[in-house]
């Protein structure tokens, strides 16, 4: 039996069991004959890609979870006053931003390192005190308040305040922001650990508190788990931090367990009697047993946490607060509010036994739903916050979840509410109030509510008067009205993506830029929107008829006091001329206040009224402007001259008449080329062509009149002049047709060439034949940079530094010597704008910035020192009445200046930009430049540029979009919640529909009741078609179809219905669209939801209904869909796309599968398994790239490939699923045995991409620009760098494919990064030092653990890129970079060379310049450079060019 084995034989047809000898087996084997065995033929498996993934965010998310105003910022004296900081907290990152004249906010700094997700914040410091300002009786002048508010301000260690938060990481960090020497703020925090819990109940840091005194904090879980730490108030931490102590302020901790659910936790504020001192009282709304009680501890400060014990434990609340939305301390008295769903109760005494409650109804109209058909319950309200008040009442904000927010104004036992406002979304807990005054001014300015949209956008609104526009005539609800100020974008949750390109003549480069396009908002706020980078130009008026306009100038502008029906108003004014070839005319602009009764009230801003007139009002025209001729130039020379330059005559005007002062009109023999003129400098040039010889002629301006004249021959003809003054010197710059500038000093005697010949034939700007059309100059201490606007669409900048004739040192004083200065070239540089003209204009706000507009561009620039770097911002106009609001062409721009006088502190037209954009005269102003205009400084820092989203609103909630190209427009599948039937039995139902909206609406004219016409903007939504109820689009296909000549289009739409809970059957649906109307030509029903649709070549079509796949293919003599073929999947499909012939689907769990669709000799199609993914993965998305040429590798790590071919084509799959990973999928080019994809990398990002795309989306200054060719240049290492993911919070990504060499630099800077961050003591923990002698034993050892160098084994890409977890070594985190060598300014030199081993070091040149093992990512190792004719050691013109390759890899996609 022991040699007996158990086989199974076919007898019959069966498989039967039965027993063999295994000698018998083996003798039987020997007395066979002999036979020839053949090995398999194996092919050589195709070479598998190496291919890197570098993923960078685009734009964060726009969720925020709370708002606090914390002054955090520490301030030095010279950086000058400011009104207060507020922190925008969002899940993973912070913003804080300064609070500026008239409520608007500067961006300050942004914080995204966490190692966690927020979950808890409060502020820990003492409260502002509040002072209250005497009486006045004349204007308000801001100035002196900002001296008094700046009085005695000197440098700490420490800001007033400091943001406390909790971190899911297990983390209780402290986090201010402090500003370096160079001016840049960054932030600095201490961070302590969190005890871990043994469920996710027990995790601390849910809830978290602040002693009003700073004396302790207390962090908590629901669960009943909490902390306490006792601390140091800021006056003792900023002490020890002055000594140069570098600690928390926490001294002591204690865990204590609380029986109960935590509610809600607070800390309750002292007696203002020296008694209660030292008091600490926390309070506890926990659930017990059902049941709602109140439990708090108390201790004594001077003591040690062990004497905090439970004063009040469990004392149950009456039953009508058994769930009290909100727990508000006061803060002059130990009592807090319970605020419930209809009333406030008061409970006093909570320490002394039986607590005193004093319940107060909310009033009826503020308890009334603003949404009623939102939810079945009624509406809870969810955050709360405090407004300065005087005494010990206190002024509460309180805001419910459906955008009804109460004001309750508390005093002693009472608490009187009314309605504050109504927001016109629903609010989460990100609402507060802003505290908009200087310590003087409490009580005079308005509150400020600021509160983030739930599904839409936020807002900033007051509630009062500002101080300067406080009107005695008006009655106290003017005066007091709830007002917008601004609003706060959100574009998420984002349903639905979409990358196109809108052919319109209104899109910016519509033939060569994609636009991003997403879903979001929730039904009555849904909108389409096209996220967009740059600044923002809210436009507060416009006026049309500018067709044709060349050129605009400001010639006159101020403001002046009119009588009105026997009251004061102030108008502000200015006076714009404008050009129309081959005539001018003149434009006046006013916006005027409403009356007052005091002289010197000048109203509010807000309330004024815009009017635009042709000037004079009156015929005929008594003036000296020349209006029968083009203007080529016109500007204020000073307070009381102006100068406009025609063809044919120059004019000395004064103002405000614009009576002629002087005139000299060109001989006919002359040809005007350019001109040039400037506020502040007295004269004017102008470079005409006369008898064959091109002359630059330079005039004074002296008393009123013209002044002598010098002349000076140039080589060919001037494309453009500019004046400008360096160490009280003025200059002329002068472009020649030749590609050549000029600079030449302007003395008595003549013109001194110091600058010139300057031909832009370098590596930068070589063999291109350039037309300076426009230039500017701009000054900056030790010299200036030269901005030129090309004709054929480039931006020219030229750096050059001043240089002293004399080597010897010289007085200070002789540096105003004419001969003294001169200029050498310091840099070049040139960026493609676009295909047409740049036009340059200045800045006339900011010194260091200019103006260039290209198409319909407009942009801000801003050069380095030197003109080394070139920052360009877009610049977008916004209305806010219009938040679809298109930009044209932009042909002419002018600004006006900023005022002086102190005195004058009311807001005026000062910093106004007056732009022409296509048919309309914009009236705008940079959001950031708002505040500065009534104060007569300019910007007080560079704004960065944000997101300025450009919204098509939809109304219902948008879930699927499609752009038709053949239609021009975009189709959207919407949902709308609609009661059908009213309480008390009334029900809900969804109905949906599919849109057809026009992204760019015409302008069209209206008549008026009273016969005037007024120009209005098209409705965007042009034809609706209506589904069934509950229906939800899942797919939408641009079909044309072509037989006989004869072309039909489609729009193929799959859906799903809803019939009840399991169940959800689908239709697809054939339509056409004739002038904007649906008709619906063919449906067909499918028992499963129809998911995925995609063409398959011109007649089939690849449809998905639950987890089948068909093929179908259209017979038209039959006008039918004949099924071909049809495969069952493991799971539902949730994504399909098509590249002939294969078909590759993402799946709901079981990630990716590609078929291949076969035919046989009979025609009969088939779907065939080609790969699938190695892991079971969740699948949310995917798409199908291919590559030309990658480098290849071996097909195994351990197989050395002696000669890889390289292939022609690479196919990859991006897949995503929903746990965060995005994997790169090899297609092989033939089929092999294994199934299994090979999985090339691997990325983890913090949130799941649910949308992929790809577009061109780069303006062309953010592209890696070569002049030779007027082309994009690609940029060493990247295949691809225009994949788009978008995340359902809101979040965007930029999706680059690299080479080996380009990843593995790349991922060495990062692992560098990663490594010395973790080093660093300021990114450790912090131990709390108790006192005693135990504590010292204990703690013996324990000062932080000590690192030697980086060592080659902890940062070397290679060890990660084998073995099972290979792929996630092919992965960039782009962020890390990004805010290393961006927010943190840092060093690349430092970070390679300094406190690394030799081995890092020899790493870093292999990967740069290349090795043994192949070529580096910038060429040969034996190139050498010289830079600007300067000699430089080897190493570091390799190091500029390795820098300068990664700002190239890391610039800005917008």
């Amino acid at each position: 039996m022991e040699n007996l084995i158990q086989g199974q034989v076919l007898v019959d047809g069966e498989w039967v069991s039965r027993p063999a000898d295994i000698y018998r087996i083996m003798a039987r084997a020997q007395q066979q004959a002999a036979t020839e065995t053949r090995e398999p033929e194996e092919k050589p498996p195709p070479p598998v890609p190496q291919l890197g993934l570098l993923s960078r965010t685009v734009f964060a998310s726009p969720l925020i979870k709370f708002i606090l105003p914390a002054n955090i910022q520490l301030k030095k004296p010279q950086d000058g006053i400011f009104i207060g900081d507020v922190v925008f907290i969002y899940e993973s990152s912070v913003i804080l931003k300064e609070i500026r004249a008239y409520g608007h906010l500067s961006h300050v700094a942004t914080k995204t390192d966490f190692k966690g997700h927020i979950l808890a914040a409060r502020r820990f410091g003492e409260p502002r005190k509040v002072e209250i300002e005497p009486p006045r009786d004349g204007p308000f002048n801001i100035h002196a308040e900002r001296r008094r508010a700046s009085k005695g301000a000197e440098t700490d260690a420490l800001p007033p305040e400091v943001l406390l938060l909790t971190l899911d990481s297990k983390m209780l960090m402290f986090l201010w922001a402090k500003s370096d020497v160079a001016g840049s703020v960054r932030f600095h925090h201490k961070t302590i650990r969190l005890p871990a819990g043994a469920t996710r109940d027990d995790h601390p840091g849910t809830f978290l508190a602040v002693d009003p005194k700073c004396r302790a904090i207390a962090v908590a879980a629901p669960g009943g788990r909490f902390i306490l730490y006792k601390t140091k108030n800021m006056k003792e931490w900023q002490k020890g931090l002055l000594d140069g102590h570098d600690v928390t302020p926490v001294i002591d901790e204690r865990l204590i367990l609380l029986d109960g659910r935590i509610m809600h936790m607070e800390f309750l504020s002292p007696r203002p009697d020296r008694a209660d001192d030292y008091h600490v009282v926390l309070l506890f709304i926990v659930a017990v047993a059902r049941r709602t009680k109140i439990t708090c501890y108390d201790w004594d400060s001077r003591s040690d946490l062990d004497s905090a014990t439970a004063r009040a434990e469990r004392v149950a609340v009456d039953p009508d607060d058994h769930n009290p939305a909100l727990v508000i301390p006061l803060i002059h008295r130990p009592d807090f509010l319970l605020v419930c769903d209809r009333h406030i109760s008061i409970h006093r005494n909570i320490l002394s036994g039986t607590p005193q409650r004093f319940t107060h109804p909310i009033r009826h109209d503020i308890l009334r739903p603003l949404r009623p058909a939102d939810g079945k319950f009624f509406p809870r309200w969810v955050q709360w916050d405090r407004a300065p008040r005087v005494g010990e009442r206190e002024g509460l904000y309180i805001a419910r979840e459906d955008g009804q927010v109460m004001y309750a104004d508390v005093r002693s036992d009472e608490v009187a509410t009314s309605e504050a406002g109504k927001w016109p979304h629903a609010l989460d807990r990100a609402f507060a109030t802003l505290d908009a005054d200087t310590p003087t001014l409490n009580m005079q300015n308005p509150d400020i509510l600021v509160a983030a949209g739930v599904a839409s956008d936020g807002q900033m609104c007051k509630i009062g008067a500002w101080v300067s526009e406080y009107s005695a005539s008006a009655t106290f609800g003017q005066n007091n009205n709830f007002m917008l100020i601004n609003s706060i974008p959100n574009w998420a949750p984002i349903l639905d993506l979409s990358v196109a390109r809108p052919l319109s003549e209104h899109v910016p480069n519509a033939e060569t830029r994609s636009s991003i396009f997403v879903a979001n908002g929730r039904e009555p706020h849904g909108t389409i929107t096209e996220l967009r980078s740059g600044l923002n130009a809210p436009v507060e008026n416009y006026s049309v008829g500018m067709n044709g306009c060349t050129g605009l100038w400001i010639i006159d502008y101020g403001s002046e006091v009119l009588e009105v029906n026997g009251r004061r108003a102030k108008e502000h004014y200015v006076v714009v001329l404008v050009t129309s070839p081959p005539e001018s005319f003149v434009l006046r602009i006013s916006r005027r206040t409403v009356p007052q009764m005091r002289g010197w009230e000048v109203g509010a801003w807000d309330d004024g009224v815009w009017a635009i007139a042709n000037f004079p009002e009156y015929v005929p025209v008594q003036d000296g402007i020349l209006r029968d001729d083009e203007t080529i130039l016109a500007c204020v020379l000073s307070n009381r001259d102006v100068v406009q330059i025609t063809r044919r005559e120059v004019r000395l005007l004064y103002r405000p008449a614009f009576g002629i002062a002087a005139s000299h009109e060109f001989p006919p023999s002359v040809f005007l080329l350019a001109a040039a003129a400037r506020f502040g400098i007295p004269f004017i040039a102008a470079a005409f062509r006369e008898s064959g010889n091109v002359i630059l002629q330079v005039r004074s301006i002296s008393n009123g009149n013209f002044g002598d004249e010098i002349r000076q021959e140039l080589p060919t003809d001037a494309t453009c002049l500019d004046l400008f003054e360096v160490y009280g010197n003025a200059y002329i710059f002068v472009a020649i047709r030749n590609s050549m500038h000029i600079i030449f000093k302007v003395e008595h005697s003549g013109l001194t060439q110091v600058f010139g010949n300057v031909n832009p034939d370098t590596d930068d700007t070589s063999d291109v034949s350039m037309v300076c059309e426009s230039a500017v100059v701009l000054v900056y201490d030790g010299g200036i940079t030269i901005l030129g606007g090309m004709r054929n669409g480039t931006l020219l900048s030229i750096g050059a530094k001043t240089l002293h004739y004399r080597e010897h040192s010289i007085p200070s004083d002789d540096i105003l010597l004419p001969d003294s200065l001169a200029w050498s070239i310091s840099s070049k540089s040139a960026k493609q704008m676009g295909t047409t003209t740049v036009h340059v204009s200045r800045c006339v706000t900011d010194p260091s910035v200019a103006f260039a507009t290209c198409g319909s561009d407009f942009c801000r620039v801003r050069c380095g020192q030197q003109g080394s770097v070139m920052e360009i911002d877009s610049i977008w106009f916004t209305d806010q009445a219009d938040p679809g609001f298109s930009q044209g062409p932009v042909t002419a721009v002018g600004q006006v200046p900023l005022k002086s006088n102190e005195g004058l502190s009311e807001r005026d037209l000062g910093g106004f930009i007056f732009a022409v954009s296509g048919n309309k005269l914009l009236y705008t102003q940079l959001d950031y430049e708002i505040a500065s205009s009534m104060t007569g400084y300019g910007s007080i820092s560079p704004e960065c540029s944000k997101v300025v989203p450009r919204k098509t609103v939809t109304e219902a909630t948008p879930t699927k979009l499609a752009y038709i190209t053949a239609l021009r427009k975009m189709v959207v599948a919407t949902i709308d919640i609609k009661e059908e039937r009213a309480p008390p039995n009334g029900y809900r139902s969804i109905r949906s529909s599919l849109k057809l909206v026009n992204l760019d609406p015409e302008d069209v004219l209206v008549k008026l009741e009273d016969g005037a016409e007024e120009l209005v903007r098209s409705k965007p939504i042009v034809g609706e078609f209506q589904l069934k109820n509950y229906e939800r689009v899942y797919s939408i296909v641009d079909w044309t179809f072509i037989s006989k000549g004869k072309s039909y289009h489609f729009i193929i739409v799959g859906t799903g219905i809803r019939q009840d809970q399991d169940k959800e059957t689908g239709r697809r649906l054939f339509l056409q669209v004739k002038d904007n109307v649906f008709k619906l030509k063919k449906d067909y029903s499918f028992d499963r939801p129809v998911r995925c649709l995609a063409l398959f070549g011109d007649k089939q079509l690849v449809t998905i209904h639950g987890n089948t796949v068909s093929l179908e293919e259209y017979h038209y003599p039959d006008a039918r869909w004949l099924k071909q073929c049809q495969h069952t999947l493991t799971s539902d499909g949730v994504h399909l796309t098509v590249s002939n012939p294969f078909v590759y689907i993402s799946t709901l769990t079981d990630s990716h599968v590609c078929f291949e669709i076969n035919t046989d000799d009979s025609q009969a199609h088939s779907f065939a398994q080609v790969f699938t993914d190695s892991k079971q993965r969740n699948a949310a998305y995917h798409m199908v790239i291919s590559l030309d040429n990658p480098v290849s590798q071996p097909s195994s790590d351990s197989e050395i490939s002696q000669s890889a071919p390289e292939t022609t084509t690479t196919t990859m799959v991006l897949q995503t699923d929903k746990t965060g990973s995005l994997v790169g999928l090899f297609h092989p080019p033939s089929r092999t045995f294994k199934s299994s994809a090979t999985t090339l990398f691997e990325a983890s990002l913090p949130k799941s991409v649910v949308r992929l795309a790809r577009g061109n989306i780069r303006p062309p200054w953010r592209r890696p620009f070569s002049p030779k060719s007027l082309t994009p240049s690609p940029t060493p290492g990247v295949l691809a760098d225009d994949i788009l993911g978008t995340s359902t919070d809101g979040t965007v990504y930029i999706f680059t494919l690299l080479k080996p060499s380009a990843l593995k630099l790349l991922k060495l800077l990062q692992n560098l990064i990663d490594v010395k961050r973790n080093r660093d003591p300021a990114h450790q923990h912090s131990v709390i030092r108790r006192s005693g002698v135990l504590n010292d034993v204990l703690m013996n050892g324990m000062g932080g653990e000590h690192y030697d160098v980086v060592r080659l084994r902890d940062v070397d890409p290679g060890e990660k890129m084998r073995g099972v977890g290979r792929a996630r070594g092919w992965w960039v985190d782009g962020d890390v970079l990004g805010r290393f060598f961006g927010e943190e300014k840092g060093d690349l030199g430092a970070l390679v060379e300094e406190e690394t081993e030799e081995r890092v070091r020899e790493l870093f040149w292999g990967l740069v310049r290349g090795n043994e093992e192949g070529v580096g990512v910038l060429g040969d190792s034996g190139e050498e450079m010289d830079i600007d004719g300067e000699e430089k050691a080897v190493e570091q013109v390799w190091m500029e060019r390795v820098k300068a390759w990664v700002d190239e890899v890391l610039m800005p996609i917008l």
